[in-house]
């Protein structure tokens, strides 16, 4: 077994020792016990916490709220570590600062690391700025100055323009560096991004996250990546900064795939749940028990029990718009009809958001959807 000789502590050297153990995966590390994860290395089963398998690794006293001592003991005692702080010479860049991007970027900042911010409304910037980061001058600008750039972009052609245009991020990437975009976008287009950077030698990550505003703030998004799994561990502390469950899902163009998988079924069963809702209420069933019992029962799914309490209530708010759920729709026909793959209920949720928009509701939450089955039962 190798040992690191950077820091002269024990515990340090335990951890390190355990990263180049010769019987790491198989027969079980000396160092540490088993706790099932997998690396990237090996593929086989580690020991080691996600922040321990780091390039950086940092000293028992940098831990927040353990001292050298509680530390050591822990170790010795083979008990869960504290997390390793973000190293503070990682410089993060962040463009697009709307409902998901703003909390995000600021997740980077509570996480440690050095932010570039750059985004076309003011305010979320000034915002930033406020709370510790630092303004990019241009797209250019970041480019020059961020190890790893993410973008939270509102649409297709926004996301084409910042990456592929003139002066976009793909035309100034460095070697070396990962651009991890998080919008939803088309898998071609995710493609056409990975090429352009790998022609600068720089990573891409197509990621785009799941869990809406309230798991952005709290920093526990989903991710879907797809990419090389050197860049996407490259980027694993970036990532865990803003999201609890991380996952590489192939390469370059099968995170949007996971992505609007997921957004078709949020689709049809936001429409399945206000259907269900208003079944069950204008036969006067009580909403709440009706919730209740549902939840435990084989019609339960994630976005009734997003979209219930709003249903319950009538105060739809704006969380999630509808239009971004529409254009998300679209992306899912524009790749089913590439791949030749019938979608009848996607065509027909697709249809209800587009007639959710025209009714004025383009801003409004998606649970608020149900008003146009509310006003058919009026009519009639």
């Amino acid at each position: 077994m190798q040992r690191c000789g950077l820091v002269p502590s024990s515990s340090r050297a335990r951890w390190c020792a355990h990263l180049r153990c010769s019987s790491h995966g198989r027969s079980g590390c000396p160092a540490l016990p088993s706790t099932g994860r997998r690396t990237a290395a090996c593929g086989r089963r580690s020991a080691v916490p996600v922040r321990a398998r780091l390039p950086y690794v940092v000293p028992p006293e940098r831990y927040a709220g353990a001292t050298v001592r509680e530390q050591a003991r822990r170790v010795k005692t083979h008990e869960t570590p504290f997390a390793y702080p973000a190293p503070m010479t990682t410089t993060v860049g962040f463009v697009g600062l709307g409902r998901m991007g703003k909390p995000m970027a600021l997740n980077l900042l509570k996480a440690g690391f050095s932010v570039l911010v750059l985004s076309r409304s003011r305010p979320p910037v000034e915002a930033l700025v406020e709370a510790g980061a630092n303004e990019a001058a241009s797209l250019a600008d970041m480019a020059a100055r961020a190890d790893v750039v993410c973008t939270c972009l509102p649409d297709v052609a926004t996301s084409e323009a910042v990456y592929l245009g003139t002066d976009g991020l793909a035309a100034h990437a460095r070697a070396g560096q990962v651009l991890i975009e998080h919008s939803t976008i088309a898998p071609s287009l995710a493609v056409r991004i990975g090429d352009a950077a790998a022609q600068r030698s720089a990573g891409y990550l197509d990621a785009p996250v799941s869990g809406g505003v309230e798991r952005a703030e709290s920093g526990t998004l989903t991710i879907m990546a797809g990419g090389e799994a050197q860049h996407f561990e490259a980027a694993r502390p970036v990532l865990e900064a803003m999201g609890a469950s991380l996952n590489l899902v192939g390469p370059v163009g099968q995170g949007s795939v996971v992505k609007l998988t997921n957004q078709l079924l949020v689709g049809i069963h936001t429409m399945a749940a206000c259907e269900a809702f208003l079944f069950g209420t204008s036969a006067r069933a009580d909403g709440q028990q009706l919730l209740d019992v549902l939840a435990t029962s084989w019609g339960a799914s994630g976005m009734l029990t997003r979209n219930g309490p709003m249903l319950l209530s009538g105060d739809y708010g704006s969380l999630a718009p509808v239009r971004l759920l529409a254009k998300d729709l679209g992306l899912v026909e524009d790749a089913a009809a590439d791949l030749g793959v019938p979608l009848p209920l996607v065509q027909r949720t697709r249809a209800l958001f587009d007639e959710g928009m025209a009714r004025g509701l383009s801003e409004s939450d998606i649970s608020s959807l149900i008003t146009l089955l509310t006003s058919q039962v009026a009519a009639d």
